[in-house]
């Protein structure tokens, strides 16, 4: 399979990360859903069909409106035969190439439980209390064990990694962990809703009178 992305300097610079804990922090407008997505299919491929990434959001109401969504259009627009199995929130691909897509909340850290995954994608992780996030983190890297079988390495990643994708909160835990005192593996990018040339110029405009 042979895929061609369109990304900006930032969004490019991220997926070149080869850290065992990367972090996307970027603004209104950047594209961080579009990078999310790209990212989790990318490591699918490297993964192969036994793989499973984890795909996390704050609530079910953003997995259901937003993250599935994204997911089924960036699986057509890779044409990818899949199935979305919305009482599981599963999406199995029909593939030989990728493998399968678990998407689950951040709500109750206690219900991250049941399943291993190849790699592990994070959807704004400081909207959370930082005792929250930080315990939500610790049981997604527990989960984050699984050795596929079909693992094929075409990058220079650690096996098993855990990305996350947020909009600047303060100084919250994305901040702790990756600005303030990050530890080996850590590795952050930061974008600027600027960063992004495909935005429409209203769009820009507005969000310029709104963030001055």
């Amino acid at each position: 399979m042979q895929i061609k992305l369109t990304a900006t300097k930032p969004q490019a610079e991220f997926l070149a990360l080869d850290c065992k804990f990367p972090a996307f922090i970027a603004g209104f407008g950047t594209g961080k859903s579009e990078t999310m997505c790209n990212s989790a299919m990318m490591d699918s491929l490297e993964g192969g069909s036994d793989s499973l990434i984890a795909l996390y959001e704050p609530t079910y109401d953003l997995v259901r409106l937003i993250l599935a969504p994204r997911m089924e259009d960036k699986l057509q627009e890779w044409g990818v035969r899949y199935k979305y199995n919305k009482s599981e929130n599963i999406i199995y691909t029909s593939n030989g190439q990728m493998g399968d897509f678990v998407l689950r909340t951040l709500d109750n850290p206690s219900r991250i439980v049941g399943y291993e995954s190849f790699r592990a994608k994070i959807d704004e992780i400081d909207t959370l209390k930082q005792d929250h996030a930080a315990e939500a983190w610790i049981k997604i890297i527990a989960r984050n064990r699984q050795v596929p079988s079909t693992y094929n390495k075409i990058s220079n990643k650690p096996m098993n990694t855990v990305s996350i994708f947020s909009t600047p909160e303060g100084f919250r835990f994305a901040y702790e962990k990756w600005k303030k005192n990050p530890a080996e593996g850590y590795q952050m990018i930061q974008a600027s809703t600027m960063s992004n040339p495909f935005l429409p110029p209203d769009y820009v405009d507005t969000l310029r009178a709104s963030y001055p």
